[in-house]
């Protein structure tokens, strides 16, 4: 099992893809429902109390108490009804899809007070992506990521707990691993579906009452997520980044672009670097 200082070791050699930063206060009674999660995330706690579910464990969470939540964990949370909590948080990702297993990590007693002007730096970084700002906010997240790791403890296997995952959910935890990683490979469905072991139609209705959508969807997703980050950031031709998505056909790609995003390849093509503010 890898240690947060492995992870660590890791994350530093690595280029990351910084998606979401956040700061809010959630109300008495607000619930999260189970979900599969697809991004790594910092979770902070800076006021009230919170019960925190991750892979048939449970976290209490106190003021100053810090969680990194590992891509594809499954997560649920609420805020008791007795008072309101305060989160601020990042989601990040390894920009070569290929992130290191990690355990749910822990640690109390973080300083929030100096962490939030660093997560302030990173909302205005963000806001307004260049090439030089992109840098220096993967250069925040990884400081604030070390100074949590190095003091941070692992919460264990799942499959040691008492509540153990059942094969079906370890599965579709995979699978969702191997499409990150494989998205661009032709047959990476029929792979998928040879690796879990288990029936095609028994694995697509777990896979889809876990993650929300069919094998076929998610691989989708991933892939217009992926195109979109390199269309945004890359002068390579439209039809190349295609290719390397995984569609040989530009025509196709671009329907299927414009199906989920809204709009054409063409009007994220360069957009990082043109001056125009991103969606």
């Amino acid at each position: 099992m890898r240690t947060p200082l492995d992870y660590l070791s890791g994350l530093l050699r690595e280029r990351l893809d910084i998606f979401e930063v956040r700061r809010h206060r959630f109300t008495a009674g607000w619930q999260e429902a189970p979900v599969w999660i697809n991004s790594s995330r910092l979770i902070f706690l800076i006021d009230g109390r919170l019960p925190y579910h991750v892979n048939n464990q449970t976290v209490e969470l106190s003021p100053g108490d810090g969680l990194l939540v590992p891509i594809n964990a499954q997560r649920s949370w609420s805020v008791p009804p007795n008072g309101d909590s305060e989160l601020m948080w990042f989601r990040y990702g390894f920009e070569s899809q290929s992130e290191p297993e990690l355990e749910t990590a822990y640690a109390a007693g973080i300083d929030v007070a100096l962490e939030w002007p660093c997560l302030q730096r990173l909302i205005a970084l963000t806001r307004d992506p260049t090439p030089a700002t992109r840098l220096e906010a993967e250069g925040e997240v990884k400081a604030v990521l070390a100074r949590f790791l190095v003091r941070a403890q692992s919460l264990g296997d799942p499959a040691t707990a008492d509540a153990r995952p059942r094969k079906g959910d370890v599965a579709v935890n995979h699978a969702v691993l191997f499409i990150n990683e494989h998205y661009a490979e032709p047959d990476v469905i029929d792979r998928v579906h040879e690796r879990a072991d288990l029936s095609v139609a028994y694995f697509r209705k777990l896979f889809k009452r876990q993650m929300g959508v069919s094998p076929q969807a998610y691989l989708t997703r991933r892939r217009m997520q992926v195109a979109r980050y390199e269309l945004h950031r890359s002068r390579r031709p439209i039809k190349q980044i295609a290719a390397e998505v995984g569609y040989d056909d530009p025509l196709y790609f671009s329907r299927i672009y414009v199906k989920y995003w809204g709009h054409p390849p063409s009007a994220d093509h360069h957009r990082r670097w043109g001056g125009n503010r991103p969606d």
